[in-house]
């Protein structure tokens, strides 16, 4: 009678610890998703268009305006 108990003690717990981890998945799982009203910013097309026109400004008027050589020359000015 003892052992009984014991294997429905380790049934139980098992299931239990079973619904367990597959809550804690599905917790983690919906706090992971990102929210569209309140997406990141820095990914619009606007913010994309402003620094890739921005470095390429930046490096056409360092390679005209300061030196007259490209600005690979200088990595720690532009880094």
């Amino acid at each position: 009678m003892g052992k009984q108990i014991s294997e429905r003690i380790r049934k139980t717990l098992s299931i239990f610890l079973l619904v367990l981890f597959v809550a804690s998945l599905t917790a983690s799982s919906v706090s992971a998703a990102t929210s569209v009203k309140y997406g990141d910013k820095s990914n619009d097309s606007y913010t994309r268009g402003y620094w890739e026109g921005y470095s390429k400004g930046y490096s056409a008027g360092f390679t005209d305006g300061i030196a007259g050589k490209s600005p690979l020359m200088f990595p720690l000015v532009i880094g």
